[in-house]
């Protein structure tokens, strides 16, 4: 067994630190979303965001609620993009100096194709969305510059056939399968000078990899008098496990003996699974009303298990009682979370309805593990959206608008991260859809 001096053991303990800060975080952007979960998909849906599951009525029905595909008469394709922009203003509790976020703007692509058979009676649809994901970006040279990844990013693909089936006059259902593929790519400073003890050039690691999971959905739609409708929807956990690579530069001799600059890693991300209950009614001949509530079990997010591989030992710190060979496991502990919202659509114009929402979104993540590579908080959102329609074709747009409240903490299980995050986001949606 190789034996070392106490002075190497602490260097050794400071590039596990910083190892382990690197590979253990979570990766997602907190634009409009909450956890690590993107903004629902297709302009009409955003434009009423808290009332998007009884009332979806168009192709993106296959995201929010499947059962309602056999209410389309046509043939139906339906691509959509939405540009979300994020900040985050960081303000240390430890020295006061603040750090903000960059690269503002990501863009979430959607499309969607449905059809139906039988007279209405069954339709299938497929979808190909991102549910999940997006990125988040410090300065390399700011307060997180050694103590967390200044580029993270999360993509992941959801490919989502669909079948839905009219029961009776007023009931529908919809399953579908949930195929996700994914990749990360993160990166991270290295101070090897203080590893070392020696005057280094810093290095930088980089962890990326790929990984797929399977899960399915169900849905249920109940026409309970011609006004009103009741939906409920299930989308299952997906657990995608990720395979890759983790790679250092600039490695210096003296820990070239223990740190191998490219080794393979293995690591999984429990997504959650969704259960939402949807009420719509006709208020007017002009005005649709909905209610929506819904819960996400993040709670399977408990704990990120790193296997780095050959090097393994170098992510557990001095007196960890777990074998130095094993996997790191750090803990998230995520809580279970609610949306609760509402939305209206006015049909102003033949061709032309004005849409609006509100929804409130709880975080599910605990002060005591908030990264800055996933800055989140509760917030209030406000939505408004437009729909035209002529003939085959229609367009829709929307604006959200999220109101977050400040977080500030104190109890981190790293300290580096205790202090103010003040976040900001807007969404824009545009979505256009061709009936044949």
């Amino acid at each position: 067994m190789q034996k070392y001096s106490p002075s190497w053991s602490c260097r050794r303990c400071a590039f596990a630190v910083v190892l382990a800060v690197a590979l253990g975080e979570p990766l997602a952007d907190p634009a409009g979303a909450e956890g690590f979960r993107n903004p629902p998909a297709g302009a009409a849906a955003l434009g009423r965001a808290g009332g998007k599951i009884a009332l979806a009525d168009d192709a993106a029905a296959i995201e929010h609620n499947p059962a309602n595909l056999v209410n389309l008469t046509n043939a139906q394709v339906q691509v959509s993009l939405t540009a979300a922009r994020s900040e985050v203003k960081f303000t240390s509790g430890l020295t006061g100096l603040t750090d903000k976020t960059e690269d503002p703007w990501k863009l979430l692509p959607d499309v969607f194709a449905s059809m139906p058979l039988q007279g209405n009676k069954v339709a299938l649809g497929l979808g190909i969305t991102t549910p999940y994901g997006q990125s988040t970006e410090w300065s390399k040279t700011g307060q997180f510059r050694y103590t967390a990844p200044y580029f993270s990013e999360l993509r992941l693909m959801n490919v989502n056939p669909t079948l839905a089936v009219r029961l009776s006059d007023t009931v529908s259902v919809g399953v579908g399968a949930d195929i996700y593929v994914s990749d990360i790519d993160l990166r991270q400073n290295l101070p090897w000078s203080q590893v070392t003890g020696q005057p280094a050039p810093d290095g930088l690691v980089k962890m990326q990899g790929s990984g797929t999971g399977l899960g399915y959905n169900a849905a249920l739609t109940w026409q309970v008098t011609e006004q009103q409708r009741l939906a409920l929807t299930y989308r299952s956990s997906v657990t995608v496990k990720y395979s890759g690579h983790f790679a250092a530069d600039n490695v210096p001799n003296v820990v070239q003996m223990l740190v191998a600059p490219r080794t393979d890693f293995n690591t999984e991300i429990a997504f959650p699974a969704t259960t939402a209950l949807g009420y719509s009614i006709q208020a007017t001949d002009k005005l649709k009303l909905e209610a929506d509530v819904e819960w996400i079990q993040f709670s399977r997010y408990d704990t990120l298990d790193i296997d780095a591989s050959a090097d393994n030992p170098l992510l557990h710190s001095k007196g960890d009682p777990t074998s130095p060979v094993a996997p790191l496991s750090i803990p998230q502990d995520w809580k279970n979370s609610w949306t609760l919202g509402v939305g209206a659509e006015y049909q102003l114009l033949p061709g032309l309805a004005l849409r609006a929402g509100y929804i409130f979104i709880q975080t599910p993540i605990p002060d005591s593990t908030l990264a800055p590579t996933l800055p989140d908080a509760h917030r209030h959102v406000v939505s408004v959206g437009l729909g035209f329609q002529h003939e085959r074709h229609a367009l829709d747009v929307a604006l959200v608008q999220s109101f977050f409240r400040d977080r500030e903490i104190t109890n981190n299980q790293n300290p580096v991260y205790n202090g103010t995050y003040e976040l900001a986001a807007q969404i824009v949606a545009g979505s256009y859809s061709f009936s044949f």
